[in-house]
């Protein structure tokens, strides 16, 4: 077991040999404070326990899904169920609205297990994530990042499965997630913290990935993305179990964009949302509020095709909510399938240039070009 952090330099190798496993105990990040990144706001806090920090051709490697690095996750479970977690997260969300970048320091937010943090030409391939503490591999502020054949397993509160957030050129592929919130989140910083950051998230490929259960999103983007998202391609994805199979999110005032996002191909079981695009995420206010709060976020060009979906009886099969001084516009969807009994089949409020064929039960929808006042508040039930 180890008791500290692994830090990673340029042009090294950690390799896990199979059957093996490299264990990290709960005093593991206890040492002084690092930088590092969480829900879009750069702070320093516990170091997550693999860590490249501005690190230049590094890989992380394991001989397959018994090579496993095991966060040790449960005692910092078992810690945030005593000071409660929403204590916790709140000081992330007040430091949200802070610009500066290195001031802020929060020592109760968990460790992320593997961080990449402002790094080039980083792999990381075939090996097991287990039981992180938070996030499992996160991937911010990094360009030329490839995360292939790896298996997470992470079911605690907050641990998404991969998350790639104000990063470029990064391509995801063959991996399987089991996690606690989203399965792969594409994220790019939070309200003021991630206008002063100024760094999209663009140019990503997320390619034959396997969730095999996540507690929220199957593949999701937002709702941090105060730095902008555009082109992003999610090819070839299967779902086992999710609440919702393709998520893109935004709260009211974090600004920014999300374009240019594709996702074809998708199949998902046991969903109670199927597609959902939504402008009006709801996150508690952070105190205090912003003193000039940012418009709205800029959905444009985002297309869905090829998706088939199973959906639960009480589910809402696909939604689209954008907002009355700034609609979606240009949205895709393109033979879309949802089987099984649906409580409301299509809602759609607050957009501009739909275009809908999708098949939600036995109702079939061909919407073409619908305009803004057709799209104001359309429901639909099957």
């Amino acid at each position: 077991e180890l008791d500290g952090p692994l830090n990673l330099l340029s042009h090294v190798r950690l390799r896990v040999g199979r059957d093996t496993t490299l264990r990290f105990g709960y005093s593991a990040p206890q040492r002084p404070p690092v930088l590092r990144s969480a829900e879009g706001v750069v702070f320093h806090g516990p170091s997550p326990l693999v860590r490249a920090y501005r690190t230049h051709g590094a890989r992380v490697e394991g001989r397959g899904a018994s090579s496993v690095i095991d966060g040790g996750g449960r005692a910092w479970h078992e810690k945030n169920a005593m000071i409660g977690s929403a204590h916790r997260t709140s000081r992330i969300k007040e430091m949200g609205h802070e610009p500066s970048e290195h001031g802020r320091v929060d020592q109760r937010t968990p460790p992320t297990l593997l961080e990449l943090f402002g790094s080039t030409r980083i792999v990381v391939s075939s090996l097991t994530l287990r039981d992180s503490a938070f996030w499992t591999a996160h991937c911010v502020l990094s360009y030329g990042v490839l995360l292939e054949n790896i298996h997470v397993d992470s079911r605690g509160r907050n641990t998404d499965g991969i998350v790639i957030d104000s990063s470029t050129d990064v391509v995801a592929r063959r991996n399987s997630i089991v996690s606690g919130d989203d399965g792969i989140s594409i994220k790019s910083g939070r309200d003021a913290a991630g206008r002063s950051v100024g760094r999209p998230t663009e140019d990503l490929v997320l390619m034959d990935n396997v969730i095999v259960k996540a507690s929220a999103g199957g593949v999701a983007v937002g709702s941090e993305v105060s730095g902008g998202i555009r082109r992003v391609y999610a090819l070839n994805t299967t779902i086992t179990k999710a609440t919702i199979a393709c998520y893109v999110k935004s709260t009211p005032g974090r600004g920014a964009y999300v374009q240019d996002i594709y996702v074809r191909d998708v199949v998902a079981e046991q969903v109670k949302e199927c597609i959902t695009v939504n402008a009006n995420f709801k996150n508690p206010t952070p105190k205090p509020p912003p003193a000039r709060p940012a418009r709205p976020t800029d959905f444009r060009r985002l297309s869905f095709e090829h998706v088939l979906c199973r959906s639960s009886a009480d589910s809402r099969a696909i939604n689209l909510a954008g907002r009355p001084s700034y609609h979606l516009r240009g949205v895709r969807l393109a033979d879309v399938s949802v089987l099984g009994e649906v409580r409301k089949a299509l809602a759609i409020a607050y957009a501009t240039d739909v275009s809908i064929a999708a098949r939600v039960g036995a109702t079939a929808f061909d919407l073409r070009n619908v305009s803004a006042e057709e799209c104001r508040t359309w429901n639909a039930t099957t």
